[in-house]
């Protein structure tokens, strides 16, 4: 007489635990009405640095990606030598990075299926050969709709002195501002490209300032830029004034007539 073999069973504890495995990924996975908060879900989070940038004289760049189920963010992070060079760019991508969030987690619903917002901070070491030298971050965000928004932050860099120089560092701006003023906007009206699409009362009010201004020291020029929208319609994009260094050389403060 042949005794029929019983395969073996799984024990009871194993499936128990597969089902309680099944029922987390089903929960992890699911897809409810309302989306969830900006960070409420942190094992969606990778941040990896991905590649060393070429290093400028005192401070090393890496990029820095970050990917959630919401967005993504694509970051020129810095490392410097001086604390006084690193701390206020540090700050001011810590603080793109909050205003984007709260932004993504504010109109996150505008996404189409399947879309994520952006953030690239993608920092250029412009070309020049004084002993100050300029590192020109350029900031894409999009949260949605059809267009992304553009714009620019410099930081002028004194590698010796390990700080960020600022305007009124080269030039008196209370005595000679009116005339850089002047300057700025004759070359910006000097751009056949710019016709018809500036705004006069912007403009005016962005030139009222020059401690405001977000300038920097390229090859021998000094460029004055404005975000888009800022002093012209959407399509001029980022504008930008140039002025040849010969020009402003004679405003310059003694202690910065031989260093641009």
């Amino acid at each position: 007489m042949k005794t029929r073999m019983k395969r073996p069973g799984w024990p009871a504890w194993t499936l128990s635990a597969m089902l309680a495995l099944t029922a987390m990924l089903g929960i992890a996975f699911s897809q409810t009405g309302k989306p969830d908060g900006i960070g409420e879900n942190p094992a969606i989070a990778d941040a990896a640095v991905t590649k060393e940038l070429p290093e400028t004289p005192g401070l090393q760049l890496q990029t820095v990606t970050e990917q959630t189920k919401w967005y993504t963010m694509d970051i020129n992070m810095v490392t410097a030598d001086h604390q006084g060079v690193e701390k206020p760019i540090t700050k001011w991508i810590d603080e793109q990075k909050d205003l984007f969030e709260d932004s993504v987690d504010e109109y996150k619903t505008l996404l189409a299926d399947g879309e994520r917002a952006q953030l690239r901070l993608t920092a250029e070491k412009l070309p020049h050969h004084g002993s100050l030298y300029s590192l020109l971050y350029t900031s894409y965000q999009y949260t949605g709709g059809e267009n992304g928004t553009m714009k620019i932050k410099p930081f002028n860099i004194d590698p010796s002195e390990g700080r960020i120089v600022e305007l009124a560092d080269l030039f008196d701006l209370e005595r000679d501002g009116p005339i850089l003023q002047k300057m700025v906007k004759e070359h910006l009206l000097e751009q056949k490209q710019l016709k018809d699409k500036l705004f006069n009362d912007l403009l005016a009010m962005a030139l009222n300032d020059p401690t405001s201004w977000k300038w920097a020291i390229r090859n021998d020029r000094l460029s004055i830029y404005f975000d888009e929208y800022e002093v012209a319609v959407g399509a001029a994009g980022v504008v930008r004034a140039d002025l040849p260094l010969d020009e402003v050389r004679d405003f310059l403060k003694e202690e910065y007539t031989g260093r641009l």
